[in-house]
Parts: structure tokens; C-alpha cells; sequence
């Protein structure tokens, strides 16, 4: 996947998600954030299935980045023979034992280094379509920063991510309070924490789709990211009617 087809598909990908975690909002969120009296029990249901569903879309849309720059990196090197700012995160991250060369020279160093590469890319895919990882900082290390990517550095974004998460694990492993008293697991969110929860989740999505378009191409493609980022913020995010300010996502 070359430079151009990346951020093609970047693009696309950040798209989808915006309407997918809209979708999920204005099915089982929006119509009960802001008001005084709402059906309870219908809240207890309907918000288990948009944390459930955001969290999903939130995973994929992560695993799917951390896809997509590694396959540019290894098509930089094996057919443009560039060095991808990734390829080094790469080669360290997933680095098992140290090469074992032959003691001829049939083959170039850069030939042994693109058959260990494509065996290290087969892996980390292989990692990223078949195990369920979540969103929990442990688990999104170890899909992001094989590819370079770092998580926000904002300590709110981050807490915030985790509370999601727990929301999430919370809601999908019982639907029964521990203990030997038999009772439904309660809401642990109001309709507003909720919301407030996913929008800080898809600004840290938003920061993470800017790294990996920086990652895959040039300056020129990072200044329109934002841009088309910011656009993005305006009819989504503030649909969700949280207060952010501009350049959060820089």
C-alpha cells in the first residue's frame, strides 16, 4: 500500500467511524442526555448497547490504523527502498532473536531483512484481525507503538479512555452484581458521562489518525489532515455538545 492509497484510506477509515459512532449516539444516547426524567430501565439497556458498540468501533478503528501503516512501511522499503519513519518501531517492537545469517552471500542484507520483515508483518497482522484487544492502555501499546504511535499525553483524555474501558468490561462480562445476593449489574453513567466519555475517546482517535497520516506521507498531507480533522470536530464532536478548544488535536 503506497503513500497515496494510505491516506486514501485513512480518510476513509476516519470517516466511517464518525458515522458509525453516530449512529450508535442518536440510536441509544442522544435522546436521553439533557433531560430531567427519562425511562430508567430503557436507559439501563440502551446504554450497555452504545458503550458495547462504540467500544467496538473504537478497537477496530485503532487496529485498523496500526494496519495500515505497517503495510505502508513494509511496501516503502521492499519496492521504493525507503527507510518509513515506522520501520524502526517495527523491527524493535517485534524483534524476537538476533538474525541468523548464512555464511554466504547469495543473499543481500536488505533481501534478508525484507523476508524477516514480511514474516514480522504476517505476524502483527495476524495479532491485529484475530485477538480481541480493547482499548485499555496496555492493549492499545501494544497495537500502536509497534508502528510508532503514541497515545495522548493529556491525562484527562487518558483517564477518560480508561473509564470507557472499564464501562465496557464491565457491561460485556455479567449483567449480575458479584456476591451471593442475586442483582442486575446497575448503570455506573449518566446519559452526559457517557457522552462525555466518547468524545474524549474520538479526540484521542483524532490525534492518532494525524499521526498516522504523518507517518505515511508528507507535511503537505498532515496540514490538509488537520484541516479536513477540524472539520470533522465541528459537525461531530460538537454534536455531542462538549466544550473543546481549538487545536486540541495538534
Amino acid at each position: 500500500m503506497d503513500s497515496e492509497q494510505s491516506v486514501d484510506y485513512l480518510g476513509k477509515l476516519l470517516h466511517a467511524l464518525r458515522e458509525e459512532i453516530e449512529s450508535i449516539n442518536s440510536k441509544y444516547l442522544y435522546h436521553y442526555c439533557d433531560k430531567i426524567e427519562f425511562d430508567i430501565k430503557m436507559w439501563e439497556k440502551d446504554s450497555k448497547a452504545c458503550v458495547l458498540l462504540a467500544h467496538a468501533a473504537f478497537e477496530n478503528f485503532f487496529e485498523s490504523i496500526a494496519y495500515v501503516v505497517s503495510e505502508n512501511t513494509y511496501y516503502e522499503y521492499k519496492f521504493k527502498k525507503n527507510h518509513a519513519p515506522a520501520l524502526p518501531f517495527l523491527i524493535w517492537a517485534k524483534s524476537t532473536k538476533a538474525p541468523n545469517f548464512e555464511l554466504d552471500w547469495s543473499k543481500s542484507t536488505r533481501i534478508h531483512l525484507i523476508e524477516d520483515l514480511e514474516e514480522r508483518i504476517k505476524s502483527f497482522h495476524f495479532f491485529l484481525t484475530n485477538n480481541n484487544h480493547g482499548i485499555k492502555i496496555k492493549h492499545l501499546n501494544e497495537v500502536l507503538r509497534p508502528v510508532g504511535i503514541e497515545l495522548s499525553n493529556c491525562k484527562q483524555l487518558i483517564l477518560s479512555l480508561e473509564e470507557f474501558s472499564d464501562f465496557r468490561g464491565s457491561y460485556a462480562h455479567r449483567f449480575l452484581n458479584p456476591g451471593k445476593s442475586l442483582g442486575r449489574l446497575n448503570n455506573r453513567g449518566n446519559p452526559e458521562k457517557i457522552r462525555k466519555l466518547i468524545s474524549d475517546c474520538l479526540t484521542i482517535c483524532g490525534r492518532v489518525y494525524l499521526q498516522a497520516i504523518s507517518l505515511v506521507s508528507s507535511t503537505t498531507d498532515c496540514e490538509l489532515a488537520k484541516y479536513e480533522l477540524y472539520k470533522y470536530y465541528i459537525t461531530c464532536l460538537l454534536s455531542l455538545k462538549c466544550s473543546m478548544q481549538e487545536g486540541s488535536f495538534s
